[in-house]
């Protein structure tokens, strides 16, 4: 791996700095950098053509967790420790943002969130670089969207989940975009329970699986060795939405028991049905 270039500001790099990014399809990248907590959090935008043109496209006095594009790259979704959820789209130049949805969960701690999966899913293939044509070098898988309208269209929509333990989801109305000058559309969630008890989360990774369904990973600050898995399927009947949640086999660590392992774990990731643990030493 080459690095092309690298955006550093002009501060000096501290260790206690939290930085949450995210790449859209159209290679607009969103980040917020964290300092201080009593300083709220910041979203910028920039093209990764050129990254020195930085975009404001909102500031809060609460703590960003999460930051997730869409597949269009049109939406991008922010969620906070307070339990409120943003959606946001551009108003066909970068420098001009709208808040296009909101919706909130009195008294939770988002901790991520994922827009729903549309069913179309590309990928390289390997053996075939060397032809001639893009089109031939790239294969399409079978996916299904993570929830479905009537004949089987896909819906657009976001699922959550908060650090005591709920899965929250909700439907994006089907409708074109509002002006800037209008307010934010806001909508309810649904909300489920991920497992028969509630534990208070310090890692969470979710996944679109093939099927249609998410796979999540979690780890409570209260069980350290445990990681454990879940699977979350969302269904649509008569435009209401319904959260399954099922158990699947846990993780058990091999590490010895301290009182500070929690402290070396840096992060969880699912890939599909890949759970992958970074560990920080």
């Amino acid at each position: 791996m080459t690095i092309i270039y690298k955006v550093q500001g002009e501060s000096s790099p501290s260790s206690t700095k939290s930085v949450i990014s995210s790449i859209s399809s159209k290679n607009i990248i969103a980040f917020s950098v964290l300092e201080e907590l009593e300083a709220g959090s910041q979203i910028f935008v920039c093209d990764l053509i050129s990254p020195w043109q930085l975009h404001n496209i909102t500031s809060s006095k609460k703590v960003l967790r999460a930051l997730e594009w869409n597949s269009n790259g049109e939406f991008l979704l922010a969620v906070y420790n307070n339990g409120n959820i943003e959606i946001w789209s551009a108003d066909k130049v970068l420098n001009s943002w709208h808040l296009q949805y909101k919706a909130n969960i009195p008294g939770e701690d988002i901790i991520t969130g994922k827009f729903f999966h549309n069913g179309k899913s590309i990928y390289f293939h390997s053996q075939k670089k060397d032809l001639p044509t893009y089109a031939d070098k790239f294969e399409r898988l079978e996916h299904r969207p993570t929830v479905e309208h009537f004949g089987s269209a896909p819906a657009e929509g976001v699922v959550i989940i908060t650090a005591s333990g709920l899965v929250g989801s909700f439907i994006i109305p089907n409708s074109k975009y509002s002006d800037s000058l209008c307010p934010a559309v806001e909508l309810k969630p649904v909300t489920q329970s991920l497992g028969l008890s509630r534990f208070y989360i310090s890692l969470c990774s979710m996944s679109h699986c093939p099927n249609g369904h998410l796979n999540v990973a979690v780890n409570y600050s209260c069980r350290p060795k445990i990681i454990y898995c879940f699977k979350v399927g969302i269904n649509l009947d008569n435009d209401n939405l319904f959260i399954k949640c099922e158990a699947l086999p846990s993780i058990f660590l091999m590490l010895q028991i301290t009182s500070k392992f929690h402290k070396l774990v840096g992060s969880l990731r699912i890939r599909k049905t890949f759970c992958i643990l970074d560990i920080i030493r």
